[in-house]
């Protein structure tokens, strides 16, 4: 069957990354849990560590559409591959479309930096070179399939009020053209994922340095309080 290895990645991904989402959201969990500690508590260094971690949590939300957007366009490719009526099929490129624009217009926002740039070139200036190859390769896949864009705001996102356009801009696009747009998008994405994975590890690092400053500062004024009492 033509297709048949892809199918089977598509099977993969649908089984694996809902846990990935599940682990996400568990993350973002116990950093908020951490954010609930530092107000209730009123440490030193509250406000720094709580923009860190709003910082963290804005990244891991990313990450989970990124995710999302993967298992969505499993579904759709399979379906797409699978099906036999074409204004099906006709569906699940328009819907492929609509994801494929809805991310990369996250990550690269015309005419002004993301918030993912703007931590990058100020934080984080190690991940600069492989963010900018990640911009890069969107901008390419954009300058390459122009009518991914037309489609999704004539016939995905929104309906375009004549007909004809609507019609025009969907009737002839192919199966095979769509899965190599779709493989081509697996390809960027995970670049961005292993940006993230990047990210994480070094924001944790750094993180827990600070963790490390806060204890020691706990500690320094637990043995005040102590040698105040020994007096």
């Amino acid at each position: 069957m033509k297709y048949e290895k892809l199918i089977l990645n598509c099977d993969k991904v649908l089984e694996e990354f809902p846990v990935l989402i599940d682990q996400y959201k568990n993350t973002k969990d116990r950093y908020t849990e951490v954010k609930k500690f530092l107000a209730k508590h009123n440490l030193d260094m509250q406000k720094e560590l709580n923009k860190d971690i709003n910082e963290f949590i804005t990244f891991y939300k990313f990450q989970t559409f990124i995710v999302i957007a993967q298992l969505d366009l499993a579904i759709n490719t399979k379906n797409l591959i699978q099906s036999q009526n074409r204004w099906e099929q006709l569906f699940f490129i328009r819907n492929s479309f609509l994801v494929i624009h809805e991310i990369f217009s996250k990550i690269k926002i015309r005419n002004k930096k993301s918030f993912y740039e703007t931590i990058f070139d100020s934080k984080y200036p190690s991940l600069k070179p492989d963010f900018n190859t990640l911009l890069t390769s969107i901008e390419n896949f954009n300058n390459a399939y122009p009518h991914i864009s037309k489609i999704r705001n004539r016939a995905a996102s929104h309906y375009e009020n004549s007909f004809e356009k609507f019609y025009n801009s969907i009737i002839d696009v192919e199966i095979e053209e769509t899965v190599l747009i779709i493989i081509d998008f697996y390809k960027i994405i995970s670049l961005s994922s292993n940006i993230w994975k990047q990210y994480s590890l070094t924001f944790n690092e750094n993180f827990n340095k600070k963790l490390s400053i806060l204890n020691s500062n706990i500690e320094d004024k637990l043995q005040q309080i102590k040698d105040l009492i020994d007096l």
